[in-house]
């Protein structure tokens, strides 16, 4: 679900407000991304993964991934691929299966087992998003949910500066 952030026209705004939010953006988010992982993997009754396994477990609902894919996905090299994947593997989340017209090519399919473990995981996530945005309120949640998507379109709008907003959503960047 794409919420494409348009930028507003500009308006006589005080410079240091932009550089008091930075700064405080630049102490504030480093602790939110950890409380924000540590909220989402503690969740009882799903899958216990980490949070490039269950990004990788998301990806692979839709459609196979190659190794070269994945590292894309994930930002990484190919040897944390391969021991990512191992690892799902092992799990029987994740297998492996040759490229019919190029035995070079491997793709990483989901099982269904895979697919049960991210049903629960995705299930389990939703249910504690849902009791915190109750914890906050209809307004407050409203707001954080709107501001989280500006944020987001805007971010990638910074990293695909020459791309059509439009364009970024449909082709699914590794950075969704």
């Amino acid at each position: 679900m794409s919420h494409l952030w348009k930028a507003p026209q500009p308006e006589a705004v005080p410079e240091p407000l932009f550089a008091r939010c930075a700064e405080l953006l630049d102490r504030v988010v480093p602790d939110l991304l950890r409380d924000m992982v540590q909220f989402l993997t503690d969740l009882p009754g799903a899958p216990v993964v980490t949070v490039p396994q269950a990004y990788l477990l998301r990806h692979l609902q839709s459609r196979p991934l190659t190794a070269s894919q994945i590292a894309e996905l994930l930002c990484i090299s190919s040897g944390p691929v391969t021991s990512l994947t191992r690892r799902l593997i092992q799990r029987g989340y994740v297998e492996r299966r040759q490229d019919q017209a190029d035995r070079r090519v491997v793709w990483f399919h989901l099982t269904d087992k895979g697919r049960q473990a991210i049903e629960a995981l995705v299930g389990a996530r939703r249910a504690k998003w849902e009791a915190l945005l109750r914890q906050l309120g209809p307004a407050w949640a409203q707001t954080t949910v709107d501001v989280m998507a500006a944020m987001h379109d805007a971010v990638r709008q910074m990293r695909h500066p020459a791309s059509d907003p439009g364009e970024i959503a449909a082709a699914g960047h590794a950075d969704e």
